[in-house]
């Protein structure tokens, strides 16, 4: 994006941040080959540094989930989430967030750990971070989040499955980092009244899901806002603003997306929202 074509979207964005504060979900940091990447989960790094300059620039206060949920319902607080745990993370996106002194929290599956990222072919060479990489993270000021153990479906699981996944997942990373795990994320960014019964009685201090599929006020599901490699700024700031789903699925929003499909980088692949 030019210089004119990214300032009124920081202009937006600023005035935004007088009123509102959002959580920002990604998957992995990483410049990917074409069908490396069929689900849509890494984001270019020029592009993910770029979201972060924009929100740097338009003043907002960067803080983990679990800060977010600490001081809620404040505004002007932008919280970046990782799922999964994907090992470029800690060689791509640490380096970019700490050249803008950005905290932010990744959600590592324990079951995964130190292997091949089972939603990629295995030639792409993306894996889940090892027990070093996760510890590193830790002692680098980035929060460590649960997301289970096998990335099971808790809205089909029942309250005892759901409480060990949870549990289980939770020791694994304390052990890890040796720090308390206080925020988890649900996979597939789905769950139930069980699921987020469990939840709570894991102890954690909050649960994350997606936007539409959240509940207002409740902090064991609260909204976050999806970022896949298609999203350029001005997507974010309009995810920032709690807009980005009503405008796209408008009519001006169908018709802007089939206009501006030939100037994306990527080629256009299903998505399949998960966490």
């Amino acid at each position: 994006m030019s210089p004119a074509g990214y300032r009124p979207w920081r202009l937006i964005a600023r005035l935004a941040r007088r009123r509102r504060s959002a959580i920002l979900a990604y998957h992995g940091v990483e410049r990917m080959a074409p069908g490396d990447d069929p689900e849509l989960l890494c984001i270019d790094p020029d592009r993910f540094e770029l979201h972060m300059r924009l929100l740097a620039e338009a003043g907002y206060e960067f803080v983990t989930v679990r800060e977010f949920v600490e001081r809620s319902p404040a505004a002007g607080l932008i919280a970046i989430s990782f799922d999964d745990g994907l090992a470029n993370l800690r060689s791509v996106a640490l380096p970019i967030l700490q050249r803008y002194g950005i905290p932010a929290t990744v959600y590592v599956t324990t079951g995964l750990i130190g292997e091949p990222y089972p939603w990629m072919p295995e030639s792409s060479g993306v894996r889940v971070m090892d027990a070093a990489d996760i510890a590193a993270l830790a002692q680098a000021g980035i929060e460590i989040g649960a997301h289970t153990v096998r990335h099971r479906d808790l809205s089909r699981c029942s309250y005892e499955e759901a409480l060990a996944e949870m549990t289980d997942s939770r020791e694994t990373l304390e052990r890890l980092t040796e720090r308390e795990v206080a925020t988890f994320a649900y996979p597939y960014a789905r769950f139930s009244d069980l699921a987020e019964r469990a939840a709570r009685d894991a102890g954690f201090t909050a649960a994350v899901s997606y936007s539409m599929l959240a509940t207002p006020g409740d902090r064991f599901a609260l909204s976050r806002e999806l970022v896949t490699p298609q999203h350029g700024p001005a997507s974010v700031v309009l995810k920032v603003l709690g807009r980005y789903d009503s405008l796209s699925n408008s009519l001006a929003g169908r018709v802007g997306r089939l206009l501006t499909r030939p100037l994306r980088r990527r080629p256009k692949a299903p998505l399949r929202p998960r966490v």
